[in-house]
């Protein structure tokens, strides 16, 4: 196998690999504990409530929540709430209709719903009135979630069975108490789903008081889960992360939150999106910096995880959905920015005007920690250990971290050779079968003969500043321990080879094929042992099947436009197919047409 690199700065978050610091502050708290999992329920039907019409609700047990049910309608729907907390009434409150679209896999569960809303601690008396539409077969539904565990903040604890492992800042399902027989409810609901990717970061706002203390956030939590799963009828609760206004970051929606879980937050896009909650309201009040830091950080490193632009747009096809809050019929494809307010994409309010108002400062200053240029690393896949299959390997920090199988884990092989300013390239320098670590400089080759770190095996002048390092077998021909893959470089456009890892003229005409933009990749396209070429544009790969000028033997479209191509024998089948890195998701192809897609999705952690 031989590959062609190009130096990326593509940034990318490698758990358990390697360290990027994110500035993200460990919270601190009391020992963990499991958090109270039940909630209390009192329903109390509303009946003859008119547009503009106010009623009391007295419910007869000290509750934190307040939601409102209906008979489902196509209307559109808002009530306003409010509670009397110990002889005063709070601020009043508006709740807008919610509801799931096609992606969440659910079939209407026959209520429409909006909230939970925290209003203060045991309120007994709530006042509803209605703003919007002309629901019937309304009830008030209030929720005690207090636990008296719940005091002094949130700590952090280790995973247990059934919980899957966050990143060490998102407090886990477990530490705020998710029971998880709620999301098990009904039966299309006994594994998560997922997508085939994230394109885009939706920011919410949970319409609650924001007088609500530290040890608050993990009854709030579960509230809102409670009425997502019973009210809602949905699998679990709808956003994929929650923030409160301290700081603390929560994990939501089960599956795993470097995922592509699919939620309940975004209707007509929740398939392709990642919902993150702000628990409070910021209509009239601000984001405390302290949360809007933690919605920084973690937005980059989901959006790294990704491989998402965070100054970038995704364009969407709009998924149908069960409620008219949709701004475009369902089919209609539109382009947003890959960080948008729930607002961009319903019709609501949220996520409340003084967050919608900082969300572009927001998209910088996340793109600032996914593009500093020391958490930048480069893909490429080879066949390190002779089997005769490609797998795939980073290099950060002028280390190689190796895969030996394309599957889910972290590096099976760590060999530090160079620095984080040099090119890594990989190739059989020697004949014997196993394709090896080295690394490009200026024009300088630093080769070894084995994945160890040491001293260069080979070193070879051959190409210039600037110039992207390439590697191949271009006439086919192994010697073992005399001949093995050559190397050359690509510059605007133009191919310059050799047969050798060695200095001298080209052994090979220089020609062109490509241009400046272009990127270029190498691959046995045949599947005849012999190495051909060709570029990558916009997740088009225009190919030959020899080192040769000529127009493309072969056209695919496998990738996007800031994925990093690689190619490989993923199959042991002979022949090299395409392959994409974004993110920290590696997409592994074949041959197979003029547009095939085969997606195998390989987080690399």
């Amino acid at each position: 196998m031989s590959c062609s690199w190009r130096k990326v700065r593509w940034i990318v978050v490698r758990l358990a690999m390697c360290s990027v610091v994110l500035n993200v502050a460990t919270i601190i708290g009391p020992a963990p504990h499991k958090a109270r999992t039940g909630v209390g329920e009192q329903t109390v039907p509303i009946d003859g409530l008119a547009p503009a019409m106010t009623k009391t609700v007295a419910v007869g047990i000290g509750a934190e929540m307040v939601a409102l049910s209906w008979a489902r309608t196509r209307d559109d729907v808002s009530f306003s709430v409010r509670g009397l907390d110990h002889g005063a009434w709070t601020e009043w409150l508006s709740l807008d209709g919610e509801a799931n679209d096609q992606s969440t896999h659910l079939p209407s569960r026959g209520r429409g719903a909006a909230g939970p809303a925290w209003l203060a601690l045991d309120v007994r008396t709530f006042e509803v009135r209605l703003d919007r539409g002309a629901p019937v077969g309304v009830a008030l539904h209030a929720l005690d979630v207090k636990s008296p565990n719940d005091s002094g903040g949130s700590a952090l604890g280790p995973a247990v069975a059934d919980a899957q492992i966050s990143p060490p800042f998102i407090e886990s399902r477990v530490n705020w108490g998710a029971d998880e027989g709620f999301r098990n409810m009904y039966p299309e609901c006994t594994t998560p789903d997922y997508s085939a990717s994230v394109d885009l970061a939706v920011v919410h706002h949970t319409v609650n008081s924001n007088s609500y203390a530290p040890g608050d956030s993990a009854a709030l939590i579960r509230g809102i889960y409670y009425f997502h799963t019973h009210s809602n009828g949905w699998c679990d609760i709808g956003y994929n992360f929650l923030i409160d206004r301290y700081g603390q970051i929560f994990e939501g929606r089960f599956g795993g939150g470097h995922k592509p879980v699919i939620g309940a937050h975004a209707g007509g896009f929740n398939a392709v999106s990642t919902g993150v909650a702000l628990l409070g309201t910021f209509d009239t009040s601000s984001l405390p910096a302290v949360a809007y830091a933690s919605l920084r950080n973690l937005l980059a490193w989901k959006l790294k995880y990704h491989g998402i632009n965070p100054l970038g747009t995704a364009t969407i096809s709009v998924r149908e959905s069960d409620c008219n809050c949709q701004l475009w019929p369902p089919g209609t494809v539109v382009t947003v920015p890959t960080i948008v307010g729930h607002r961009d994409l319903d019709s609501t309010g949220c996520p409340g005007a003084f967050v919608y108002g900082f969300l572009d400062q927001l998209r910088h200053d996340v793109a600032a920690i996914v593009n500093a240029p020391q958490n930048a690393d480069q893909a490429l896949a080879c066949d390190w250990n002779g089997d005769g299959r490609d797998t795939t390997a980073l290099y950060q920090f002028g280390v190689f971290f190796i895969r030996q199988s394309n599957t889910e884990g972290a590096a099976d092989l760590q060999v530090h050779y160079g620095n984080d300013s040099y090119v890594p390239v990989c190739g059989d320098w020697n004949g014997d079968g196993t394709d090896t670590i080295g690394v490009y400089d200026g024009g300088w080759w630093y080769l070894r003969n084995s994945n160890t770190p040491g001293p260069p095996d080979i070193v070879v002048h051959y190409g210039a500043p600037g110039y992207v390092p390439l590697v191949g077998n271009w006439n086919g021909v192994k010697l073992l321990g005399v001949k093995g893959d050559g190397i050359g470089v690509y510059v605007s456009g133009s191919w310059y080879l050799r047969q050798t890892p060695s200095a001298g003229a080209p052994d090979i005409t220089p020609f062109a094929f490509g241009s400046a933009w272009s990127r270029p990749v190498v691959g046995d396209w045949a599947g005849d042992g012999s190495d051909g070429i060709g570029i990558y544009e916009g997740g088009h790969w225009y190919l030959r099947q020899s080192p040769s000028p000529g127009a493309p033997q072969a056209t695919l479209l496998y990738g996007r436009a800031e994925d990093r191509p690689v190619a490989g024998d993923w199959t042991i089948a002979g022949a090299d197919a395409p392959g994409v890195d974004r993110g920290s998701w590696w997409y592994l192809g074949s041959l197979g047409g003029t547009s095939s897609y085969e997606f195998p999705l390989l987080p690399y952690l």
